[in-house]
């Protein structure tokens, strides 16, 4: 479920060093993870923070674009309109060095401004910069440049690395003057309360700073009851698991059997999951160099996407895996139409299906495990060929 325009404009409130102050007490994802590099950042600080939906393309601009590798401009304006709004362009440069061509100036601002969008995340160029700023679009760019050369569109709606971050369609983005970072959509709401809690916490610390009888001691009070670990022990608190959604090796096929194994039974499992990773329709969730979930999917079901099964270890669960494995799917498929099932007594999964937009598209009786299957339907923006 998308954030509402009070959640959305609550989060424009607040910078992107407190939003990455307040997802570490989450302890969803490293501290290293989700930032963008450091050359890239809102060119427009008068504008405020900038937050959005991300739509990602990849573009070049050296050398003009080569016969079928250039995608379709009218196809990008409706995938772009098949996002949530607000909207933020997310581009990947395919040049080296990046930059030798800007995509956007005025003219695709004002575009853009009109499909939805409120700014644009690039590892390339931008340009116009006067006329963008009046706009009030923001741009969070690496590169500036005069002319916008050979530039054209090779392909989007597909995950794309900038700033060392791989950013998939539909990820919430968040910018200003100091950089970007993406926001895990799951803690979003929960963003505004937790960075009022780390402020109170700062200020304390401040406010012992700047007082007129500041003492070592007296500050190193007030750090053993605002941050009791680092305080007390001397070393930091355990950094949380990293957990890592990825294509499967062929050395994870054991594990991943295991896993699937509690679902489907041990005897289907084994050539269950040799199928799927033959077919290369399988992702795998990977935490502590140990398989902790799977996906596997088909997408020859009625010319549809099937989520065939979902499993996440118990340990594991409540992290937002499953969430991260759908968007996967949706980034990979070439129908707009991705359907998935569980037991119609397995409200924990009726629910997840429901947060993640799916709409009930009916029953499949008479399974052998006597109760009904309950089979789910989302329309999603299909994955577009270049062309």
């Amino acid at each position: 479920m998308p954030l509402s325009l009070q959640q959305i404009d609550a989060l424009r409130k607040i910078t992107s060093p407190s939003v990455a102050n307040a997802i570490e007490t989450f302890n969803v994802r490293p501290r290293e993870q989700g930032n963008l590099s450091s050359d890239i950042r809102a060119l427009f600080p008068e504008l405020g923070a900038v937050v959005g939906y991300a739509a990602t393309c990849l573009i070049r601009a050296e050398r003009g674009p080569v016969e079928g590798h250039r995608a379709s401009l009218f196809a990008w304006w409706d995938f772009v309109l098949s996002l949530p709004a607000p909207r933020i362009i997310v581009v990947h440069d395919l040049d080296d060095p990046r930059g030798q061509g800007a995509q956007w100036g005025e003219v695709q601002a004002n575009i853009h401004r009109a499909l939805g969008c409120v700014g644009v995340v690039t590892d390339g160029s931008v340009r116009d910069l006067d006329e963008v700023r009046a706009l009030g679009f923001q741009f969070c760019a690496a590169h500036v440049s005069v002319s916008h050369a050979n530039v054209h569109m090779v392909d989007f709606g597909i995950p794309v690395k900038v700033g060392g971050v791989w950013v998939k369609p539909g990820d919430l983005v968040h910018g200003d003057q100091h950089g970007v970072l993406t926001l895990p959509e799951e803690i979003a709401p929960g963003i505004p309360e937790a960075v009022a809690r780390v402020e109170a916490m700062e200020r304390r610390i401040i406010s012992a700073c700047q007082a007129p009888d500041f003492t070592a001691e007296k500050l190193k009070a007030v750090y053993r009851e605002t941050a009791p670990g680092p305080a007390r022990s001397g070393c930091a608190r355990p950094a949380p698991i990293m957990i890592e959604i990825r294509l499967p090796r062929l050395s994870d096929a054991t594990p991943c059997t295991d896993l699937a194994a509690l679902v489907i039974g041990a005897e289907r499992a084994g050539p269950f999951i040799k199928s799927h990773l033959e077919r290369h329709q399988l992702i795998v969730a990977e935490a502590d160099e140990e398989i902790v979930g799977l996906l596997a999917y088909r997408t020859d079901w009625f010319q549809c996407t099937l989520v065939s099964v979902v499993v996440v270890r118990e340990d594991f669960r409540r992290k937002g895996i499953a969430r991260e494995f759908f968007k996967s799917v949706e980034a990979v498929s070439l129908s707009p139409r991705l359907f998935s099932s569980t037991e119609e007594t397995n409200a924990p999964s009726i629910r997840m299906h429901t947060a993640l937009g799916f709409a009930p598209s009916g029953y499949i009786d008479n399974l052998p495990q006597g109760t009904r299957e309950l089979l789910f339907y989302k329309r999603i923006a299909p994955r577009t060929m270049p062309g």
